[in-house]
């Protein structure tokens, strides 16, 4: 009998491909990574899935650092693009690890694009450099205390980011109280964390995320009103109670 169990297995044959890749240099094709998604998130149990994303995002972790990575920005964004943000993928069962990834791409994918600026402190301050969505202009980060805390400042209105419309389909959409929590929090940094360069449309920002929750309420209040089905418990009504406590308190504040 084998004394090892499939998760086991699992993350030594991932263990094995990263070895492989590092050892010989070479990057993760496009045609690759869309078969590992196919067996270990698409049609695969959760815990595989969740083994999948923390590999992928331990991968993401060496961008910009001095460590290799067989992850190149084109296979990211192709990723990204196709399955991560796919409208047919079911956000109601996310996990921790498959958030933590998604939230990874989020920021890499947009940085790339000049739309946001990761703010992290391990990086060498000459590597942030972000090109202004006014001009051609090259903006560099001046490393401000009220920046240091921040994960991410923003250079365009949220509406432009790539995968914002996922980010609120999640909000919505998830089971995992854990996660929702996290997205809560996500989503604030994205509509709070605005740069110098777009100043002038904060209040826009801002009243565009009370429409967004205003939207949202009437969603959840919606749901939770209708005829509740055998499997929806206290635990989901709950959790819906909790979102729209959250959208609510946006309203609130604004």
């Amino acid at each position: 009998m084998d004394q090892f169990t499939h998760e086991d297995h699992l993350k030594e044959r991932l263990s094995f491909l990263t070895e492989l890749y590092t050892l010989y240099k070479i990057k993760l094709t496009n045609e690759h990574i869309g078969i590992l998604w196919e067996i270990l998130a698409a049609t695969a149990i959760r815990s595989n899935s969740e083994i999948f994303f923390k590999w992928l995002n331990e991968q993401l972790s060496f961008i910009g650092t001095n460590k290799y990575t067989f992850l190149s920005y084109e296979t990211l964004d192709y990723f990204f693009t196709n399955f991560v943000l796919n409208p047919a993928n079911n956000y109601g069962v996310m996990e921790i690890e498959g958030f933590n990834l998604f939230k990874s791409l989020f920021k890499i994918i947009n940085e790339k694009s000049h739309k946001i600026q990761i703010m992290n402190v391990i990086r060498k301050k000459n590597e942030h450099e972000t090109i202004s969505s006014h001009g051609s202009t090259l903006i560099s980060n001046t490393y401000s205390n009220v920046n240091q805390n921040k994960e991410f400042i923003l250079y365009v209105h949220p509406d432009q980011l790539k995968g914002i419309e996922t980010v609120w389909r999640i909000m919505v959409e998830c089971n995992n109280i854990i996660v929702t929590a996290d997205c809560m929090i996500f989503i604030g940094n994205i509509y709070q964390n605005v740069s110098d360069v777009i100043q002038d449309q904060r209040m826009e920002i801002e009243e565009d995320l009370v429409k967004k929750s205003i939207l949202q309420i009437k969603n959840l209040r919606a749901e939770i009103h209708k005829p509740i089905p055998e499997h929806f418990g206290e635990e989901q009504i709950n959790h819906v109670n909790y979102k729209n406590q959250f959208y609510q308190s946006q309203i609130d504040k604004n």
